[in-house]
């Protein structure tokens, strides 16, 4: 019926993803569209480098890059991948 189409609708989950090249200690990726609500958002980073979380938003989510064999910084060009789930 026309009521559980509106519901299917309002609560369809928004998927996003890439790969984002960039460089420096803080490393910030902006989502392309924009969550009104933000369920999942997590990056990751090919050759040994550990990925570190620290900020989360309806429009960008903020990480550093460590070595993968201490605590140092990464803060070379690095390839990062975005996945991100909301609505």
């Amino acid at each position: 019926t026309f009521m559980e189409l509106l519901a299917g609708i309002s609560l369809a989950a928004i998927e996003q993803w890439g790969k984002y090249t960039n460089s420096g200690n803080d490393r910030v990726i902006t989502y392309p569209i924009a969550f009104s609500e933000l369920y999942y958002a997590n990056v990751i980073s090919p050759d040994n480098c550990e990925t570190f979380v620290y900020g989360i938003s309806n429009t960008n989510i903020n990480y550093r890059l460590c070595n993968g064999y201490n605590d140092d910084r990464w803060n070379g060009t690095q390839t990062s991948r975005l996945f991100a789930v909301g609505r």
